[in-house]
């Protein structure tokens, strides 16, 4: 897993799918309220998480000492929304955990994540 804490932190991501999906959702906060100068991740209530091959999707730790998070119960989680990236490469989860805001979870779109995550996922973000 890669935290985000802020947008400069995306801007220095490497290219690809999910840095793409990131600043998809950034762009969609600053033009929510364009009058207003901020940082859509550090200003906004809740880091960027990028999950990676290995990070277990079923038991999913915030912090260290937190408890686990699954992430894959849509229907317990529930999410704002969620999103296929427009390449298809890349899941965007956000879960609001408070008035301020919430974690936005970003998944790649590759067979680790599983066929039946997958197939819940893509169903949420037609909705």
């Amino acid at each position: 897993m890669i935290r985000f804490e802020n947008e400069k932190q995306v801007q220095q991501a490497r290219e690809g799918a999910a840095k793409s999906a990131m600043l998809a959702v950034i762009e969609a906060a600053h033009s929510s309220i364009p009058e207003v100068s901020f940082d859509a991740i550090a200003d906004c209530g809740g880091d960027f998480f990028l999950l990676e091959p290995g990070d277990d999707l079923g038991a999913f730790r915030l912090f260290e000492e937190g408890e686990p998070l699954d992430l894959t119960d849509l229907e317990a989680r529930n999410y704002e929304f969620v999103t296929l990236s427009g390449d298809g490469g890349t899941y965007a989860l956000y879960l609001p955990t408070s008035d301020l805001g919430g974690p936005c979870f970003f998944v790649p779109n590759e067979p680790w994540i599983g066929n039946t995550f997958r197939r819940a996922v893509a169903a949420a973000a037609l909705r």
